[in-house]
């Protein structure tokens, strides 16, 4: 059990760091060196691209370190329950164009790989908030 929650914090902050630095750069970069002209959308593609995949790296090594250098205790159930919640929020903004009024959000997440990764991304987040919540301070 401990091999598939090692894998699943892997696989969870490699997406975490994908989801997070891709649009990171991104906007740091349009915000400070080219908010006076303007960003080009040939710019755009390989600045998401050169973040994600720096985000990748990061995630991948940050989870790998982790398990390593921890000793980590079999997941209570209410983290597989934020894990569960950030998984079903992933797919749900996935098949979201079926709901009226916001096809937009359905057609940026159209490609599995893309809903893959956010899922994967908003389970470990959900895991993250679950393993916090109830704790109050005390370590469990």
């Amino acid at each position: 059990m401990r091999f598939f929650q090692n894998t699943l914090l892997v696989i969870g902050a490699t997406a975490l760091g994908t989801i997070s630095c891709g649009p990171g750069l991104l906007y740091f970069v349009a915000l400070t060196l080219w908010r006076p002209r303007g960003l080009d959308f040939a710019v755009v593609i390989p600045l998401f691209s050169c973040g994600a995949a720096i985000g990748t790296f990061l995630g991948f090594v940050a989870g790998l370190h982790w398990i390593t250098t921890r000793n980590i205790k079999m997941w209570k159930p209410r983290v597989w329950i934020g894990i569960a919640a950030g998984i079903a929020v992933g797919l749900a903004i996935r098949f979201a164009n079926a709901l009226p009024g916001y096809p937009e959000l359905g057609e940026l997440f159209q490609f599995w790989a893309v809903t893959a990764a956010l899922a994967a991304a908003l389970g470990m987040l959900g895991g993250m908030v679950a393993s916090l919540v109830g704790t109050s301070g005390t370590k469990s």
